[in-house]
């Protein structure tokens, strides 16, 4: 089964080494998000 063009995956290589193929376009791209995202401090500090 071939994986969404969106994720990140990986395929046998050479030596049967794991290689890592990273998608085409970002999933913030997919989804109409901003960039960067998120946005902001994940875990602000409460005053």
């Amino acid at each position: 089964m071939e994986a969404l063009p969106l994720w990140r995956r990986f395929v046998a290589g050479a030596d049967d080494r794991i290689e890592f193929v990273d998608p085409r376009r970002a999933q913030a791209e997919w989804f109409g998000l901003g960039d960067p995202w998120p946005v902001g401090e994940p875990f602000p500090r409460q005053a």
